[in-house]
């Protein structure tokens, strides 16, 4: 396997551009697209058969951990939202977005102790 870079004059065959996955073939030699910083893997068509099967083993090896980090993932997503519904039903804010506030609170508390006290005294 050899690798190579583009804007590279090379013979023919089949070249992989690693950055994006790219397949070029080239019939004939001629030079690669891309600039300097475009990397090229040619293989030969053996070793691109080979390496099959040594990705799907890697791959058998590797899916039960995918499985479990998904289970884990939905698992994690399904207690937080329990948590945060929870959460939701019981915390109460101090204030309601739709009502304005144009006396501060304070205020109409003391003017409601001042008329509770009145009202009081008058019913004596």
């Amino acid at each position: 396997m050899l690798a190579y870079q583009g804007g590279t004059a090379v013979g023919r065959g089949t070249y992989w551009n690693l950055s994006n996955g790219v397949r070029e073939v080239l019939d004939r030699e001629g030079t690669l697209p891309g600039h300097q910083g475009t990397r090229y893997l040619k293989a030969p068509p053996i070793v691109m058969v080979l390496m099959g099967p040594v990705i799907g083993f890697f791959y058998v090896l590797i899916l039960p951990f995918i499985g479990m980090a998904m289970i884990l993932t939905i698992l994690a997503r399904r207690v937080g939202e329990l948590l945060f519904g929870a959460l939701g039903t019981t915390v109460a804010f101090g204030w309601r977005p739709v009502e304005a506030y144009l006396m501060s609170r304070r205020k109409k508390a003391k003017r409601d102790d001042r008329q509770g006290k009145e009202d009081s005294a008058a019913a004596r």
